[in-house]
């Protein structure tokens, strides 16, 4: 009786079979089904395989539809290239350290800043073209989730054999191409763990508009609820509206909210700054902070105001080193990797 095969001899024989045109560009692989069978493997030692050879740029992913293969890379074009496209929310002082790990690997940096107008699809979209033009070694990507997304554009970049890593989320899925992400699901895990153990009664959650790292941290402040205090009661109004600085009319009924508070309450803020806002509307009302409520937000290195509030922090550019990194290392199979946010205590939520 055969014992199968393991994940990557089955990537070498799936490549093999590409390579020689028994599965031609933009055709569809047989299901996981029909693999296991011939391999004689699990369902988990296929899908490793199939990220393999997704991290390669062989093949693109579609959730739900399948694996289509993408043709073999170029790699004698991607190795002319001595540029590497960077997606980022610049800030000067990032801008200037991402150029010099850049300039230290002695490539050169295309930078691509959404400062003036953040997400635009559109623009996103002539960026990519042009780095699928020129054909640059690497692309350090930070893409927008607003639709239309780019991924029929990411995935031509990948398969000519440009080496792309992602560093934010930019839908609920993991991409199909290489990441070093932060992981959301178990800041928002930790931080209702965090909340459940210091004795807080009730938690909820604020958010400023629904970006996939919110929904990912939500999701893990849920898991977390239904796996340590499943008696707990999910109300409606675990998500409160969203407090944002530039939006002042929700800050009545946060006001109004906080008024309301009796027993000790947690709260996760997808943000320091709306942390923040909920801090000083506490001080207001003279609500204790943190034996009646406790605050934790979100801080990312690009934002430019330091943290005053308990939170995970999520070095954007600690991550665009490790991809960059990754992307000019001699070999390349591709990086999947989520990485922890550190948990940073300022005295705004009570200790365990």
């Amino acid at each position: 009786m055969s014992l199968g095969y393991k994940s990557s001899q089955v990537a070498f024989l799936l490549r093999k079979e590409i390579e020689d045109g028994i599965f031609s560009p933009r055709s569809r692989l047989p299901s996981e089904k029909e693999l296991c069978r011939r391999f004689k493997v699990s369902r988990p030692t296929i899908r490793r395989s199939i990220a393999d050879l997704a991290d390669q740029g062989l093949l693109s992913v579609r959730r739900g539809v399948g694996a289509f293969v993408n043709g073999l890379p170029n790699p004698s074009a991607s190795a002319r290239s001595r540029t590497i496209s960077v997606m980022y929310p610049f800030d000067a002082r990032s801008l200037s350290e991402v150029q010099a790990i850049v300039r230290a690997t002695g490539h050169l940096l295309c930078a691509y800043s959404q400062m003036d107008w953040y997400w635009d699809s559109e623009k996103e979209r002539r960026f990519l073209e042009a780095v699928r033009e020129e054909r640059r070694k690497g692309l350090v990507a930070f893409c927008s989730p607003i639709q239309p997304t780019n991924d029929e554009i990411l995935e031509e970049i990948s398969a000519q054999g440009t080496r792309v890593v992602h560093i934010e989320p930019y839908s609920d899925d993991t991409p199909a191409q290489s990441y070093i992400m932060a992981d959301y699901r178990y800041a928002g895990y930790s931080a209702v763990c965090r909340f459940l153990m210091a004795g807080y009664r009730k938690i909820h959650m604020v958010s400023m508009g629904g970006a996939p790292y919110e929904r990912l941290l939500k999701q893990g402040a849920l898991n977390a609820l239904a796996d340590i205090a499943p008696t707990m009661t999910i109300e409606e109004n675990f998500m409160l509206p969203v407090l944002v600085h530039d939006q002042p009319q929700g800050w009545n009924f946060m006001r109004d909210f906080l008024r309301s508070v009796s027993e000790p309450t947690g709260i996760l803020c997808c943000s320091t700054n709306a942390a923040e806002i909920i801090l000083n509307l506490a001080g207001e009302i003279h609500l204790p902070v943190p034996n009646r409520l406790g605050i934790i937000g979100v801080w990312h290195d690009d934002q430019t105001r330091p943290s005053s509030v308990d939170h995970f922090l999520v070095s954007h550019l600690d991550m665009a080193r490790l991809a960059i990194e990754a992307i000019t290392a001699e070999a390349w199979r591709g990086v999947r990797k989520l990485i922890r946010p550190n948990f940073v205590s300022l005295g705004t939520s009570r200790r365990r």
